[in-house]
């Protein structure tokens, strides 16, 4: 029963690591088609989607910029995103929402859909079939995410942003996606309890 245990509290350890965050809201500067919110919809487009889906924000030119809200500071562990595969995409993160430092920038070689026919395409920066070596960072801490284009052919597209991480401030409330893990650590030790009163 403790090997259970500490093996359910490396699990619970793990997750908290690398929980997806619940991003708060998101804002957009410039002209642009669509609602940012989309961006944090939890919707990923499939592969090769057209970048003018309704499932994504769209627009022309290097001059917009889109800025999430995590709602506190984190230590941001991962991101996952979903972009117009020919084109190349800028994060920067903040604390302040004043102060941008650029954590990664993916070029238009990345990915894994082709340029042609073309589309959406999911990158991580994370072990997986979708990993991107241009996303590798090591942890930053940060409350807000901004995205932009960089380059490309002038047409762009994000169909969703999603951060990993854990709280910095203490008494944070976890993800849902932890309290499976939680409640097992908990009724195992439950259990182990019993136990010993029933040899006892």
């Amino acid at each position: 029963m403790k090997k259970i245990l500490l093996t359910l509290a490396s699990l619970f350890l793990a997750s908290t690591a690398f929980s997806q965050i619940a991003a708060v809201g998101a804002t957009g500067t410039g002209s642009f088609t669509n609602t940012p919110s989309l961006l944090i919809d939890g919707v990923i487009p499939p592969e090769s989607t057209v970048w003018t889906a309704p499932s994504n924000v769209f627009w022309q030119g290097t001059l917009p910029a889109f800025t999430i809200d995590l709602g506190a500071d984190f230590k941001v562990t991962g991101v996952l995103w979903s972009v117009d595969n020919n084109d190349s995409y800028a994060l920067q993160t903040s604390t302040d929402n004043v102060t941008f430092t650029t954590l990664f920038t993916v070029q238009i070689a990345d990915g894994n859909i082709q340029p042609s026919p073309g589309g959406m395409d999911t990158m991580t920066s994370f072990a997986g079939t979708d990993f991107v070596a241009n996303m590798a960072f090591s942890p930053v801490d940060a409350r807000y995410l901004r995205v932009s284009a960089v380059d490309g052919d002038g047409l762009y597209s994000i169909g969703e942003v999603q951060a990993f991480g854990t709280p910095l401030v203490s008494g944070a409330v976890p993800e849902p996606s932890t309290y499976g893990i939680v409640g097992a650590i908990a009724l195992a030790g439950v259990v182990l309890l019993r136990r010993r009163k029933i040899r006892a």
